[in-house]
């Protein structure tokens, strides 16, 4: 009998590989069986190779996290049971997405990121930024003269701004900072995106570099009028970088 955790192991070394490719790599398949594929996020992973690529690394990411030591003070039910509450609010964002391909792009690299914070080797390729620019040239109805507020769809703008929170200019933190003091980018069509954290790969962007900016998902249930906290993918469309980041310090109903 196959050892599932060997599976794991082996394709885990070849995404390593596939990672630094920028081609699509043909005949891959998802975690689950797209024979019983219903929902619309599920039949449009099975038609492109490279979502259904990322499937399966966000699967072996949970699983990994799952294996993992608890934290103290946490059992293992209980830490269990929080990876799989993780796994469950990633899954909805996907499933939020329909059939849009860079928002499930987008809902996947959010949850292979996620799982990272929690001792995932799973890392996020480097082609993502290169997908969403090929994917966004060959779909131009996906593209919107202003601010998108549709799940998937994306423009292009230019980076007016570089900041921290507190509107100083970004610099890398010292090892005694910690995560410093956060990242702000505005754009020249009045979005911005924020950060606690100092988000390298936007720090290595300049004043006037076009963007590719896609609305990647929107947050439920939230009061009336309150439209903060929606996360839109960023790709330098000079240098290929990409980061995600929600447009707020703060989700709606939040302080």
């Amino acid at each position: 009998m196959t050892d599932p955790n060997q599976v794991a192991a082996s394709f885990l070394s070849v995404f390593l590989v596939m990672v630094g490719s920028a081609a699509a790599q043909p005949g891959v398949s998802p975690s689950f069986d797209c024979a019983r594929a219903a929902a619309p996020d599920e039949r449009q992973i099975c038609k492109d190779d490279r979502l259904a690529e990322l499937d399966q690394a966000v699967n072996i990411a949970f699983g990994q996290v799952l294996k993992a030591a608890a934290e103290p003070g946490e059992s293992k039910k209980q830490h269990q049971e929080s990876v799989k509450e993780i796994a469950k609010e990633n899954l909805a964002d996907r499933r939020a997405c329909g059939n849009a391909v860079i928002c499930i792009l987008d809902a996947q690299v959010s949850a292979i990121a996620y799982f990272a914070q929690y001792g995932s080797s799973v890392p996020v390729p480097p082609w993502i930024g290169e997908y969403r620019q090929l994917y966004a040239k060959q779909h131009p109805e996906v593209m919107e003269p202003k601010l998108p507020k549709t799940l998937g769809h994306c423009t292009r703008t230019k980076i007016v701004s570089l900041t921290d929170r507190g509107g100083e200019p970004l610099k890398a933190p010292q090892p005694e900072d910690g995560f410093g003091s956060g990242t702000t980018v505005t754009y020249a069509n009045d979005a911005s995106q924020v950060s606690y954290r100092y988000e390298e790969r936007a720090a290595r962007s300049h004043i006037g570099d076009e963007v590719l900016l896609c609305l990647s998902s929107i947050p439920r249930d939230c009061p009336p009028g309150d439209d903060r906290g929606r996360v839109y993918s960023g790709t330098n469309l000079k240098t290929g970088g990409s980061w995600m980041l929600p447009d707020s310090q703060h989700s709606c109903g939040g302080a």
